[in-house]
């Protein structure tokens, strides 16, 4: 400080000052305002950040659009430096911007300004200094009257980065984690100050969470909350380019930069800043002109090697046919008309472009040394223009036709070409006539497309079915056949029985037992006397295998044979009036506790399929399938009514 003349002043001097309310507030600062100076008061930095701030200034001291420090502040008691002076500005770069927003500021206005930016940053990284915060905030504007040009100087050297050995290990403080902020890197030992010397200009670092839009893919964090350490090191210069140019589009387009996208998607905005032809596409839809895009690629590459640095860029904006066509492309935004840009462009490319053949061999890509070179935009109106100019001069060159004298001939009122007496115009369609046989007399029937086969047209009718009716019959009674499951059957329903079987009442079986046919003797000869219960007759049930429900399992044959002690069949009266599972168990041997679902035959004395009958004539029974509730619940119902052999 005593060799730049910078002045260490005791805090008591701006007691005032301090005491009172900040005038602005920063994460790392409190800052107040006098007649001419700023006090900055150090709040949350640490002590290598601040003598990374304070060497970075006073190395900095007097050079071109460099902030001005004044004085260093101590505090009395325990000797430490806790703020500094510096000269006062007008406003903010943010804040100019904002104020020009409906009175436009100009092309040449924005060209100085881009101009002195450069020429900062050109002073800060010859001397081996990285700002590493770089935005609209920290750059001041200062102007004594609106008419003079703005004057640029950039200040905030709070996240500086020495990537110059000399100055890194000249002003290296040591510190633990403990004393750092959370995306601070800084070397706790000597060891790892030598590995960080050799290392440099490449440095260790942290994802930066601040003003995402102005960093680049090696430093935008992949989330809210990430703040490991990166697995790679990072080009400290090359992030000053990157923001740099995210500063520059934003002052001559007055637009953020990347349009489209938040700040807060990271997501789409890493995919968009993460490789060069994303880059490109966004570039190509929002720059002026194509002497934009090419200022803008200089700036914003995804890989730092492949961004210039801020003198080349600077030597190069300085050329006067650059700045000449930049000028007009940015005058764009400000009234001008697209032709205007595009007829300014023509007028610095004044060698035509030779058209390179795409087959062959490839463009030549944009180059500093051959700006004359660069392929200029074409517009719809010089297209058409071109095009009709090819047009006029292909009429001019093409031979006069000659006209054939004779070219149509009339022949029997048909008029044909003279040359070949082909009929013109499309020939007429025959109408289709009728065949007639040999004497006109009768007209014969049109050939049908089909073969004659005999068989009437149309679709098949379908075969008969029997159709099952779905009214219950009234009376009738569900049957438990199992404790588990009860309530099987709530109605029996009408079938149709089929023409080519026996009904019941019919005396065509001739093994037919004697209490079956006295039933049918008497309701032969005596219809007209009334039944002995008021009941109605149960429904009559097709016991045929061609009627049996397709939903049902196939019939497995379980033969169950019936004691000779007891009776053949059932009572064949309308309505039986013992209950048919008593009638089950004393005839068949099944009780209600042989469930269905254990799918096993009841076991009765003597050999499976053998009739133990002691008389001759009894008939023999064959036993249906048991399988499954609905099959036993019919044969309950036919067995209680003395169906069950018809």
């Amino acid at each position: 400080a005593c060799e730049k003349n910078v002045d260490i002043v005791p805090m008591s001097k701006y007691g005032t000052y301090i005491k009172r309310n900040t005038d602005a507030e920063g994460y790392f600062k409190h800052v107040y305002f006098t007649s001419d100076k700023v006090i900055q008061v150090f709040r949350r930095s640490t002590a290598a950040q601040r003598v990374v701030e304070i060497a970075s200034l006073l190395a900095l001291k007097d050079k071109n659009h460099i902030g001005c420090i004044k004085e260093l502040i101590y505090d009395e008691t325990t000797e430490e430096i806790i703020g500094l002076t510096m000269e006062r500005y007008n406003m903010t770069l943010k804040q100019y911007l904002k104020l020009h927003s409906r009175h436009r500021l100009s092309a040449k206005q924005r060209m100085h300004i881009i101009i002195q930016m450069l020429k900062s940053m050109c002073e800060s990284h010859r001397l081996g200094i990285a700002h590493r915060d770089l935005s609209s905030v920290n750059f001041m504007i200062d102007t004594k009257n609106m008419d003079d040009e703005p004057q640029l100087y950039l200040i905030d050297f709070g996240k500086a980065v020495f990537y110059s050995p000399i100055a890194a290990k000249k002003w290296w403080v040591r510190s633990d984690d403990a004393n750092l902020y959370l995306d601070e890197v800084n070397p706790s030992s000597k060891q790892e100050l030598a590995v960080w010397c050799k290392n440099l200009p490449y440095v260790m670092a942290r994802p930066d969470h601040g003003y995402r839009f102005y960093r680049s893919i090696q430093t935008l964090p992949r989330a809210n909350k990430d703040h490991e350490l990166l697995p790679y090191l990072i080009d400290p210069a090359a992030e000053d380019i990157y923001s740099l140019g995210n500063i520059v589009w934003k002052i001559f387009l007055d637009i953020e930069p990347w349009p489209g996208v938040f700040d807060t998607d990271l997501k789409k905005l890493r995919e968009t800043v993460g490789k060069d032809a994303n880059i490109d596409k966004v570039l190509d839809q929002t720059m002026p002109g194509p002497y934009s895009k090419l200022f803008l690629q200089k700036f914003l590459r995804a890989q730092p090697q492949d961004r210039n640095s801020a003198v080349e860029i600077l030597f190069w904006l300085e050329r006067p046919d650059i700045q000449t066509a930049l000028i007009a492309e940015w005058s764009l935004k400000g009234g001008g008309s697209r032709k205007a840009v595009y007829k300014a462009v023509e007028i610095t490319a004044t060698l035509p472009v030779k058209a390179a053949n795409l087959t062959k061999q490839k463009v030549k890509p944009l180059t500093d040394q051959e700006p004359n070179e660069l392929p200029v935009k074409r517009t719809k109106q010089a297209e058409a223009k071109n095009l009709l100019v090819k047009k006029i001069k292909s009429i001019e060159t093409k031979p006069e036709i000659k006209k054939s004298e004779v070219k149509y001939t009339v022949k029997d009122g048909i008029k044909c070409y003279a040359k070949s007496g082909i009929p013109t115009g499309r020939p007429r369609r025959t109408s289709l006539s009728r065949k007639t046989t040999e004497d006109k007399s009768q007209i014969s029937k049109p050939s049908y497309p089909y073969v004659k086969t005999g068989k009437p047209r149309g679709r098949p009718k379908k075969p008969y079915s029997p159709v099952i009716n779905t009214t219950t019959a009234k009376g009738s009674t569900p049957v438990d056949d199992d404790d588990d499951n009860s309530n099987l059957l709530e109605s029996v329903k009408h079938t149709t029985i089929k023409q080519d079987e026996p009904k019941p009442t019919d005396k065509v079986q001739k093994d037919v037992p004697d209490n079956i046919r006295s039933f049918e003797q008497s309701h032969d000869t005596k219809l007209s006397t009334p039944l002995p219960s008021p009941k109605p007759l149960p429904p009559a049930l097709c016991m045929s295998s061609s009627s049996r429900p397709p939903s049902l399992s196939p019939q497995h044959v379980h033969p169950v044979q019936l004691d000779s002690s007891q009776s053949t069949c059932l009572s064949m009266s309308p309505v039986s009036h013992v209950d048919p599972t008593e009638q089950l168990v004393t005839s068949v041997g099944w009780s209600p506790e042989i469930g269905s679902k254990k799918r096993k035959a009841v076991k009765i004395s003597g050999d499976p399929g053998v009739s133990q009958a002691d008389d001759g004539d009894k008939l023999k029974k064959q036993c249906l399938a048991v399988t499954d509730e609905f099959d036993r619940a019919l044969y309950n119902i036919l067995q209680s009514l003395g169906l069950d052999s018809v």
